[in-house]
């Protein structure tokens, strides 16, 4: 996230984070300005990577089924009627 700020307040590009990960100055003391948004926001797509054979954490086991879980859901929710 600091990193993503830094890039924000150089002015070499914006970024959507949640409100939780705003504060108004980069670690350089640079400006950072928020601006809310008034549409929804559209869903979009990304990918959960791993090493095959790998022994994955319990708590990287869960994100994953939570990640699986919602993407179901989604995937029913979007399905011509």
């Amino acid at each position: 996230v600091e990193a993503v700020r830094s890039l924000v307040a150089s002015q070499l590009g914006l970024a959507l984070l949640p409100d939780f990960a705003y504060r108004p100055w980069s670690l350089e003391q640079e400006r950072v300005e928020a601006r809310a948004i008034k549409e929804p926001i559209p869903a979009i797509d990304i990918g959960l990577v791993w090493r095959r054979g790998s022994r994955l954490e319990w708590t990287a086991r869960e994100f994953i089924d939570i990640v699986r879980d919602q993407s179901r859901l989604r995937a029913r929710q979007h399905l011509p009627r």
